[in-house]
């Protein structure tokens, strides 16, 4: 009878022991991202091993954002936040969980343009590794296939077709837009930014140049270039300055959907 007690506890113990490491293997980091920029890399780069909250949502400018009530509670629950060093309210996030840790992820210019990505990619993946050490090869793996991923992609990119398309855009695309092999022919900031002199300018200098595309920024507003390319007769697009599908290549593949869909169709 006492063995078949022993035997007994023995058997809980291993079970519980046994319990104790599948529930430390589905255990998932909490890290919360301030972009989508963000938290698609982290997504490519944890996959399972990693539950990202991203904060502002791909339609909205994060330079013009406010924290509100539904998010706190997300915030609250995590431990990590990396940000890219602009956004201001990130000091609120400290004042509702001041134990989070703040990463920055100190990588300039647009991340939508495949080089800066793939930098981001890799400071990201860096304090993955540093943070959560014992998966760190399972991290430096999905890095890897990523950057082979990415750099295949854009191998197949033909930019010459854009090279004679000359445009006037937002200055939250010129950069990428150039990247693709436009010719731009002036770069205008937020319709909040310029008078009404300054309008009158573009419109006259878009005639003169004879732009064949108007872009506008989606994240920040959409008013001027419309009006612009009504008035100038060129083609409009509204493009987007960050992730808004559930990855970077697939927002990529959007984009050049759109800007042939535009520009050939």
């Amino acid at each position: 009878m006492r063995n078949i007690k022993n035997t007994k506890n023995i058997l809980i113990l291993v079970l519980v022991i046994f319990c104790s490491f599948v529930y430390s293997d589905i255990k998932k980091l909490k890290v919360v991202a301030t972009t989508t920029h963000i938290g698609n890399i982290i997504n490519e780069i944890g996959k399972e091993k990693v539950e990202v909250v991203t904060i502002v949502s791909a339609n909205m400018c994060p330079g013009h954002f406010d924290i509100e009530p539904g998010m706190i509670k997300k915030v609250l629950d995590s431990k990590i936040l990396l940000y890219h060093g602009w956004e201001k309210w990130v000091n609120k996030i400290v004042e509702i969980n001041p134990s989070i840790d703040l990463i920055k992820i100190d990588v300039n210019n647009n991340w939508l343009l495949p080089g800066i990505n793939l930098q981001a990619t890799y400071e990201i993946c860096k304090q993955l590794c540093e943070i959560d050490s014992r998966n760190k090869y399972f991290y430096e793996q999905n890095y890897k296939n990523y950057k082979e991923e990415i750099e295949n992609f854009v191998s197949k990119i033909e930019k010459t077709k854009y090279n004679k398309i000359k445009v006037l855009c937002a200055d939250r695309n010129s950069e990428f837009l150039r990247w693709l092999g436009f010719e731009i022919v002036y770069v205008y900031k937020t319709s909040e930014e310029i008078s009404l002199k300054e309008i009158k300018n573009i419109i006259k200098l878009a005639r003169e140049r004879k732009v064949n595309l108007i872009v506008d920024n989606l994240q920040s507003g959409f008013k001027l270039g419309r009006q612009v390319a009504k008035d100038v007769k060129a083609k409009y697009l509204v493009l987007t300055n960050f992730p808004i599908e559930d990855s970077y290549i697939k927002t990529l593949q959007h984009i050049l959907k759109q800007i042939d869909t535009t520009v050939y169709e």
